[in-house]
């Protein structure tokens, strides 16, 4: 009997329940703070796109210019390798006989 009581009590509670209907304008006032969100975002969102953009820029031009300046020193740089490897005898041509005694 105490489950047939919950559930009258359950059924009984569903008969004052009404459709929920929002406030007057309810759409309207919704609408109108997303347009003055929107608003207020886009400079500040176009602020940052525009702060990334050089950034970007300023990034790729400073790697170009390292990528040539390395590249560069690396020509020079072999300079001084060629003459130690001259001072003592060594290059490519060089062939190692173990078999010959010196």
């Amino acid at each position: 009997m105490k489950e047939s009581d919950d559930l009258e009590k359950i059924l009984d509670s569903l008969e004052g329940i009404e459709k929920a209907e929002p406030k007057p304008f309810f759409k309207g006032r919704v609408l109108n703070k997303l347009e003055n969100f929107s608003s207020e975002v886009a400079p500040n969102l176009r602020f940052k796109i525009k702060i990334a953009f050089v950034c970007s820029v300023i990034i790729v031009f400073l790697n170009s210019y390292l990528v040539f300046d390395i590249s560069e020193s690396n020509s020079d740089s072999t300079e001084p390798i060629s003459e130690f490897a001259e001072d003592y005898n060594l290059s490519l041509n060089t062939v190692y006989f173990q078999d010959q005694e010196l």
